[in-house]
């Protein structure tokens, strides 16, 4: 007689269980049909009806993950603003710009470390833990000196869902970021290799994998992730970073022609990439190519009045022991850039440089001459005066 009630009370529950995870499950997949019609306000709002006590971890995993990817206005990511972004508009024109906007406040640390306490197994709420930290870290990066920083925390709760059980391909990618960003490249790579084991087309993990085994200076690998990445993005900045990373590592394997091949594939997406720049002319000198003086005259042209970019090819050419080529790439742009006063004294300052050793004679004639164009410019009281100053006292009368 008292098997019957049992058993129905048991297939009660079940379907109760069976039932609420059905709800919640459409709640989950309503919320993420609306992200992809960037409808994140709405979006966030059926969550928190579905959850106002941020109980479920699914629900709060989901949370987090919408506030911290997609806000328009984020303070310490602990108040955050959503929008509705119109049809044809993105999320960008918006995010941290000027107008009125309804703050949310949601501690993601704090709320999942109390649903830590009720379910200490939950493989979620440590990935929750790791990809909140991961997204902070990627909006403020590290904290002043002396704090702990977010990737420490960002690896012991990535390890801790992993251990738990999660297979999420995003799980993997974001301890692998956090070992590679920590300059711990060897632990980073068969975390990027699981990543895309479950999802191959996952274009920022192969890029990263390729970054990391460049550090490891495993060119070979490094070049095989790189052109998956490049055949996988989509954006022409991002299409342009992979081919340069794919011609970087042929470079180190002495294929000059075919890492010329990928550099210009990266300039055709960004032809005025400053890093791609810099690798094609590196590769130029170092294969005493005639392309080298128009490839620099690109570089320069980018902003003659910097002079960092001096700097980086006196430092590129000095390297293939060529100094006395760009002493006469330098002379050839005194006549391009004659409208910049600041141009022409980092081209004259460039040269006291190039000369200093061989002719301190000349080079003290070029810091004067730096100097009286960069009076027609700059302020009586900027660092380089100073500057131009210890330059002449080091090369003596």
């Amino acid at each position: 007689m008292h098997v019957f009630p049992l058993i129905w009370i048991l297939m009660f529950s079940f379907f109760s269980l069976a039932h609420g995870q059905e709800q919640r499950q459409d709640v989950l997949d309503s919320s993420r049909a609306l992200v992809n019609q960037q409808q994140y306000q709405s979006a966030f709002d059926l969550l928190q009806q579905a959850d106002p006590n941020n109980n479920n971890p699914f629900i709060l995993l989901e949370k987090t993950s919408l506030l911290t990817r997609y806000y328009v206005v984020s303070m310490g990511h602990v108040f955050f603003a959503l929008k509705d972004i119109p049809q044809g508009r993105s999320l960008e024109e918006f995010r941290d710009q000027p107008g009125q906007f309804r703050l949310t406040q949601f501690d993601a640390d704090s709320l999942t470390r109390r649903l830590l306490g009720q379910y200490p197994d939950n493989y979620l709420l440590y990935r929750n833990l790791a990809g909140y930290w991961y997204e902070r870290y990627m909006k403020y990066g590290d904290p002043e000196e002396g704090a702990e920083s977010p990737l420490d925390t960002i690896i012991k709760y990535g390890r801790k869902a992993l251990l738990h059980g999660d297979r999420d391909p995003r799980a993997y990618y974001v301890l692998a970021y956090s070992y590679l960003a920590s300059g711990r490249h060897g632990d980073a790579i068969p975390h990027f290799h699981q990543a895309i084991k479950i999802n191959d087309s996952m274009a920022v993990a192969h890029y990263n994998l390729a970054h990391a085994y460049l550090q490891t200076r495993e060119w070979p690998n490094a070049l095989v992730h790189a052109n998956r990445a490049l055949e996988l993005y989509d954006d022409p900045a991002y299409k342009a970073r992979a081919a340069r990373m794919a011609g970087v590592s042929l470079a180190e394997m002495e294929e000059p022609e075919a890492a010329k091949h990928f550099f210009n594939t990266s300039l055709r997406y960004e032809p005025e990439n400053y890093n791609t720049l810099k690798s094609t002319l590196n590769l130029a000198l170092s294969v005493d190519n005639d392309e080298a003086q128009t490839i620099a005259a690109r570089l320069f042209a980018l902003n003659p009045e910097s002079p960092r970019i001096a700097n980086d090819l006196i430092h590129i050419y000095q390297k293939e022991e060529q100094w006395q080529q760009l002493l006469h790439f330098f002379n050839e742009q005194w006549t391009q850039y004659q409208h910049s006063p600041v141009a022409l004294g980092n081209i004259s300052f460039a040269k006291a440089k190039l000369l200093a050793r061989e002719k301190p004679h000349e080079a003290r004639k070029e810091l004067e001459k730096a100097e009286k164009y960069f009076q027609q410019e700059l302020p009586p009281e900027h660092d380089v005066f100073s500057i131009i100053k210890q330059a002449k006292t080091s090369l003596g009368e």
